[in-house]
């Protein structure tokens, strides 16, 4: 039970994260891209660094855990066919 229950902390977390933690990583991008890079920020570059933090906010926050939770079952269900 207290894995389970780690296990649902986790996913809000990463949930969590998901929601709440893209707006500042962009805020973040863009200023560093503004002050330190020295550029003007237009609304192109807005766009294609929005398209491609969402692509790749999908795949980190969502597909990945499911990845590494599916090779958890697979090395569980593993471990069962050799006792078998």
């Amino acid at each position: 039970m207290a894995k389970i229950r780690k296990s649902s902390y986790l996913k809000a977390i990463n949930l969590a994260t998901f929601f709440v933690a893209s707006r500042f990583i962009l805020f973040v991008c863009f200023t560093f891209y503004v002050t330190v890079l020295g550029k003007s920020l237009t609304s192109e570059a807005v766009f294609v660094c929005m398209a491609m933090f969402n692509t790749l906010r999908l795949n980190m926050t969502l597909l990945f855990p499911n990845a590494v939770t599916n090779l958890a079952e697979l090395k569980v269900t593993c471990k069962r066919i050799e006792v078998s």
